[in-house]
């Protein structure tokens, strides 16, 4: 009997710890698979990857570590770190922990919430960098209704932007569309900003896995692997940092030809340079914000994002 109740006793201890140390949104082996913007319905296309990389504690909080990934890139293009309690998304930014969803909100609530000051990376469409991080965002919650995955029923959170009455021109209006538990929002992970391009096309969500359950939207789902060409992946082109300043750095494998050009989101080709040897771009005189990369390696393209400060 005694050793029953030492049995049940770490059962117990096993159990509260477990939930201690979780979290639905963002568990460690959760990937979000995403196509991003594109000008052209036919392509070309790039993709980035979501990862949760390992977990963490901070300010006696079990949080979790997510790394964007563009195309078949090695090196991660940002970071951000989550944790839920109470049915309330945080992430961690300048020494805080700030509110990015509730759960907890009912048809016809008001949601205000804050961004990670490098959510517009994570957004599949082609807008405008986010106000400071200090800025809140107001989002009106007009229905709720739930989806079903395996055995599992999320909630879907229908939202508006709603414009503060301190509103002036520099607010960026963000979106978070249809938020799912899990799942994140329909416009990216964290939304994305409404002034998106004149032309084009917004990307969407392929699929969604942690260890409990599989989503899959459009098949194949880790599309950047089968749709780039191992040429590409063999002949790598390197463009640092991001964002940049007046000066974008490609590195070209020796022997090798490289159509690179940069475009304004509104599609308008800024710059145009053909390369042959690993070089300094200049781009003094672009504005700072948003632009997209195409760069042409052996009849292979590979399009991204890049920011100028």
């Amino acid at each position: 009997m005694k050793q029953l109740k030492t049995l049940l006793l770490y059962a117990f201890i096993i159990i509260i710890v477990t939930d201690a140390f979780s979290q639905s949104f963002a568990p460690l082996g959760t990937k979000w698979h995403y196509q991003e913007w594109h000008m052209n319905p036919s392509g070309p296309f790039s993709f980035s990857t979501v990862e949760v990389i390992k977990d963490t504690i901070i300010d006696e909080k079990y949080s979790t570590v997510l790394h964007l990934y563009v195309n078949d890139a090695q090196n991660f293009a940002a970071e951000v770190i989550i944790h839920e309690e109470d049915n309330k998304i945080y992430f961690y930014e300048n020494n805080e922990f700030k509110l990015l969803f509730d759960y907890n909100l009912n048809k016809d609530d008001t949601l205000k919430y804050h961004l990670p000051s490098n959510a517009h990376l994570f957004e599949i469409g082609c807008g405008g960098l986010p106000s400071q991080p200090d800025t809140m965002y107001y989002a009106l919650i007009i229905d709720i209704d739930t989806i079903q995955i395996a055995d599992k029923e999320l909630l879907k959170f229908y939202t508006e932007t709603i414009m503060p009455e301190e509103y002036d021109f520099s607010y960026s209006l963000w979106d978070l569309g249809v938020f799912t538990k899990y799942l994140g929002s329909d416009r990216g992970l964290f939304g994305m900003s409404e002034a998106q391009c004149l032309a084009g096309y917004t990307g969407f969500l392929r699929c969604y896995e942690d260890n409990d359950i599989s989503y899959l939207l459009h098949e194949p789902c880790d599309f950047s692997t089968t749709d780039i060409s191992e040429t590409m992946k063999s002949n790598e082109v390197i463009i640092y940092p991001n964002p940049f300043n007046n000066v974008i750095n490609i590195t070209i494998p020796e022997g090798k030809k490289v159509s690179f050009q940069l475009f304004n989101i509104e599609g308008k080709t800024v710059l145009k340079e053909n390369l042959n040897k690993t070089s300094p771009v200049h781009a003094n005189e672009l504005k700072s914000g948003l632009y997209f990369y195409s760069i042409i390696i052996n009849g292979v393209r590979k399009t991204g994002k890049l920011i100028k400060e």
